[in-house]
C-alpha cells in the first residue's frame, strides 16, 4: 500500500465536534508530517486555520487523500466530488449511525496515523449516475428517489431495465440504490442489506398501491429508466437526498453505474459484519460461545 504525501480536510458542518475533530487535524497532521489543505468552508470553522484552504471541486486534484469529518452525509457530499477526482477518502465519525465514516476521533493515533502510513484496507464503492431527458448529470453514492413531495399522495409511474418493460406503479416512490445506500433509505423502505462489493443494483418501491410488489436486484450494469405517468400529483427526484429536481408527465429519468468508484478507505481492523452489529444492535455472540 502507498503512504501518502499531501492531506485534504472536509467537515462542513455546525456540529461543534467536528470543528473540534478538525482543528485537532490541524495540529497533528503536520506533525506526523503531511502537508494539509482544508476545504473553503471548513476552514471557516476554525478561528485560526495556518492551512491553504481550496474549493472543493479542487480539493480531490491537490490532495493524495481527503479525511471527511462528520457523519456519513458529509461524507456522502464529499464522496461525489472526490469520486470523480480518484481520490482515496477516509471517514472520522463525528455523526449517529457512522456506516461509511468508521474511525472514531479518540483513534486518530492508533487507526488513523497507520493508515496514512500506508496500512489500510481499500473498497471501491460504485455510484450512480442519473438525468432527466437530455439534462445535467448528477450521481449519487446511496440512492437516487423518486417522491411525491406530498404527504399520502400517490405517484405514478414505469419501470424499465435495458428497455425491457418491468412494471407500472403506482406508489409514494421509488428508491434506486447502490449497495452502500442498501443500509440507508432503502433499508428503511424493506429493502435487503447488500454486501457492498457486489455488483448490483437495488429498486425499492415505497408503499406501492399493490401487494405484490416488492423490492428487486438488478445488475449494477444495467440501465434502468422511469417513466412519469399521468396521476393527480406530479413527483420530484433527489440524488442523496441533495440536488432535488421537479418532474413532469412523460418525463424519463434514465440511471446508470458511474463509471469511477469511490475509493473508500478503512483501518485494517475493518469488520463489515461487525459494523452492522454495531450499528443495528445485532446479537454479538454466536449461541455455542460463552
Amino acid at each position: 500500500m502507498s503512504a501518502f504525501h499531501t492531506v485534504g480536510i472536509v467537515g462542513i458542518h455546525h456540529n461543534p465536534l467536528v470543528a473540534e475533530t478538525v482543528e485537532h487535524l490541524l495540529k497533528v497532521l503536520p506533525q506526523w508530517g503531511y502537508e494539509v489543505l482544508i476545504e473553503t468552508s471548513t476552514a471557516q470553522t476554525q478561528d485560526q486555520c495556518l492551512a491553504r484552504d481550496i474549493a472543493t471541486d479542487q480539493l480531490g486534484k491537490q490532495s493524495d487523500v481527503v479525511i471527511a469529518v462528520g457523519g456519513d452525509g458529509n461524507l456522502l457530499h464529499a464522496g461525489r466530488i472526490l469520486s470523480l477526482t480518484d481520490t482515496p477518502v477516509i471517514g472520522i465519525n463525528r455523526g449517529k449511525l457512522g456506516f461509511l465514516t468508521d474511525v472514531l476521533p479518540q483513534q486518530l493515533e492508533t487507526e488513523l496515523k497507520p493508515l496514512l502510513a500506508g496500512d489500510y484496507i481499500e473498497e471501491h464503492r460504485f455510484l450512480l449516475s442519473g438525468k432527466i431527458n437530455d439534462g445535467k448529470l448528477f450521481n449519487a453514492l446511496n440512492d437516487i428517489v423518486l417522491f411525491a413531495g406530498e404527504a399520502a399522495q400517490l405517484v405514478a409511474f414505469e419501470v424499465y431495465v435495458d428497455d425491457l418493460f418491468v412494471y407500472q406503479q403506482r406508489s409514494d416512490g421509488l428508491i434506486v440504490s447502490t449497495p452502500t445506500g442498501s443500509t440507508a433509505y432503502a433499508l428503511s423502505a424493506g429493502g435487503p442489506l447488500v454486501m457492498p462489493n457486489l455488483d448490483v443494483t437495488l429498486i425499492v418501491p415505497k408503499y406501492p398501491h399493490n401487494l405484490n410488489t416488492r423490492p428487486l436486484i438488478v445488475d449494477a450494469n444495467s440501465t434502468i429508466a422511469i417513466v412519469i405517468t399521468p396521476a393527480h400529483v406530479l413527483p420530484k427526484l433527489s440524488f442523496d437526498g441533495h440536488n432535488t429536481c421537479e418532474l413532469k408527465e412523460n418525463d424519463c429519468i434514465i440511471i446508470s453505474k458511474q463509471a469511477k468508484p469511490l475509493r473508500l478507505l478503512h483501518p485494517k481492523s475493518h469488520d463489515y459484519f461487525r459494523n452492522l452489529r454495531d450499528k443495528l444492535g445485532w446479537a454479538t455472540t454466536p449461541n455455542n460461545q460463552g
